[in-house]
């Protein structure tokens, strides 16, 4: 199966530490007198041999990917890149990327809080990843824990005064990414991306 496939230089590595593990695996179990015969060496060359070939043709086939597929790996990455600049822009205003959305969704409720809740939800977070996020932002003044009158049980995030002023401040910084970002897109582009998004669970 796997016997006359050529390993690409990027293989090499993964061939060779495969080898010392499956090498170190079998003679853990095999005892001194029989690890000194010959023949010993031999099948174990042809044992690795067969694994070596059958990881390669998995690996080989793994990387063979149909265009959904690709199209996935590519938006991660192009995400990657894109939070990447972002994340540069409004570090001249202390905050990161995450912590703008949140201050963005609070910006926009009303009274400028949220239940906790909703707003993890609104930024695409858990419950305690929101905690750990926002956790920061309270000793940074940015928001606040507000009693909730309609249900004392349930504690609210306010955007403070001074995070909205942040927040002001660095949504000039983002929409100079953003058009960083989109320099390259026409209207219709944009207009395409947006219905793709729309679409996409």
């Amino acid at each position: 199966m796997g016997s006359n496939l050529k390993a690409k230089p990027e293989f090499t590595l993964i061939m060779a530490a495969l080898n010392n593990r499956l090498f170190g695996r079998i003679t853990g179990d095999l005892s001194p007198s029989f690890k000194n015969r010959t023949c010993h060496r031999v099948l174990i060359d042809r044992y690795l041999i067969n694994q070596l070939s059958i990881n390669l043709y998995w690996i080989k086939t793994m990387a063979k990917f149909d265009k959904p597929m690709q199209l996935l790996l590519d938006l991660v990455a192009a995400q990657t890149r894109i939070q990447k600049r972002v994340d540069h822009q409004l570090f001249l205003h202390g905050i990161s990327f995450s912590e703008f959305m949140v201050m963005r969704c609070l910006s926009l409720a009303a009274e400028r809080s949220l239940r906790r809740i909703d707003l993890a939800e609104q930024v695409g977070l858990t419950a305690s990843g929101i905690t750990r996020l926002i956790a920061p932002m309270e000793k940074n003044n940015l928001v606040a824990k507000e009693a909730n009158a309609r249900d004392a049980r349930v504690s609210l995030v306010k955007l403070t005064d001074v995070g909205a002023e942040i927040f002001n401040d660095a949504s000039a910084s983002f929409k100079l990414a953003t058009q960083s970002v989109f320099e390259n897109l026409t209207q219709a582009d944009l207009d395409g991306v947006a219905r793709a998004i729309s679409r996409l669970k």
